[in-house]
């Protein structure tokens, strides 16, 4: 079996950052005493898997609030249409020039798991992916809608390892 060697570093106030996500808290800092310890990669993942979510998670606020700021925009430039205050020409140039500020992109999700971060994040503000449309939910975090849906059926009929 493979095996890492991972430098065991006391931890000084001073030096200490912490974050808590969670109920994991995750520790940096400390000075080197030239101790180390042997772990499985197999641990060293779990080790490492909190800070997966965490990043995880923070790859959705970001996404959902760029979508957001989409589709104020959209509407913005929509309504200027509306208003006459743009012409047909002037706000398909606007779209197309700049579709990063307009439109929305859909992705794959990586696992299942990204479903339980969605419901996770949208617990967290107030919401439960059921008050929402599929369609909502996953322009929100765009994601496939057909592979959402999918993943909450999957979901429904089993526990989640993540939370």
């Amino acid at each position: 079996m493979n095996e890492l060697s991972i430098l065991i570093k006391p931890l000084e106030t001073n030096l200490v950052s912490e974050t808590i996500d969670n109920g994991h808290r995750m520790i940096i800092g400390g000075e080197y005493t030239g101790n180390t310890t042997n772990i499985t990669w197999t641990q060293f993942a779990k080790i490492l898997a909190p800070l997966r979510i965490w990043n995880e998670k923070e790859c959705y606020y970001i996404t959902a609030i760029r979508n957001s700021l989409r589709q104020q925009n959209f509407k913005e430039l929509t309504d200027s249409l509306n208003e006459g205050e743009i012409t047909i020409e002037e706000y398909m140039n606007q779209i197309n020039n700049d579709a990063d500020k307009y439109s929305i992109s859909f992705q794959k999700m990586n696992s299942i798991n990204d479903v339980a971060i969605i419901k996770d994040i949208m617990n967290k503000v107030g919401f439960q992916i059921r008050d929402l449309s599929i369609s909502d939910v996953a322009e929100m975090f765009s994601v496939n809608e057909s592979q959402l849906l999918e993943y909450m059926n999957v979901l429904q009929t089993q526990p989640t390892k993540h939370g």
